[in-house]
């Protein structure tokens, strides 16, 4: 199997025997640096289950036959679950029927990029679906929601700091960088330990 630069595949892999007709847990085996699993959920049937896997690298790579991409693991394994809390406008049922100048509106206000051979009638069905779920579409910085998961956990080798010098920009990015930090500045965005 080759899986392309920059792009994820979904395998189908051998499992062991002892896993058949059940739930497993599949994790990334550490020896494995060219890809990267997905951590996820499977099911096993006929020694067979579906493995996500993604290839961050700018060339191919191909992995052979017999090659160990996972662990695979009972659920006896998992130490602990997390609730993970949803926002209430997760859950926002469709909207009745909106008229058809109040979706051109939110057309020409949000942007989309709707087929042009689509009828009538179906672009407005898109438009109303668009419309219904448009709590999660930002249009700016200050439209994006904070993200209610658990925060991200990284491993570290060291607990030296680096620190890499910025590479020089030319006059139009720095303009445009500057833009973007006087933007994040205005709506409240700091990063990890910066102080008001």
């Amino acid at each position: 199997m080759v899986v392309p630069p920059y792009s994820e595949a979904c395998l189908a892999v051998t499992t062991p025997k002892c896993f058949n007709n059940s739930n497993v847990l599949l994790e990334n085996a550490e020896r494995i640096n060219s890809i990267s699993v997905a951590g996820a959920l499977a099911f096993c049937k006929n020694n067979k289950a579906i493995c996500k896997v993604l290839n961050l690298n700018p060339y191919a790579v191909t992995l052979k036959r017999g090659l160990k991409l996972a662990k695979v693991l009972g659920f006896d394994n998992i130490a602990s679950v997390q609730k993970c809390e949803t926002d209430s406008t997760d859950n926002i049922p469709l909207e009745s029927k909106i008229s058809k100048e109040d979706l051109d509106t939110f057309h020409k206000e949000y942007g989309f990029k709707i087929n042009p051979s689509l009828d009538k009638g179906k672009r407005y069905e898109a438009l109303q679906l668009l419309y219904s779920y448009k709590h999660v579409f930002a249009r700016s910085l200050s439209e994006i929601k904070e993200c209610k998961g658990p925060p991200l956990e990284l491993e570290l080798y060291s607990q030296q700091k680096s620190f890499k010098k910025q590479f020089r920009l030319n006059e139009a990015d720095k303009e445009e960088v500057n833009r973007q930090i006087t933007e994040m500045e205005k709506i409240g965005v700091r990063g990890e330990g910066s102080t008001a």
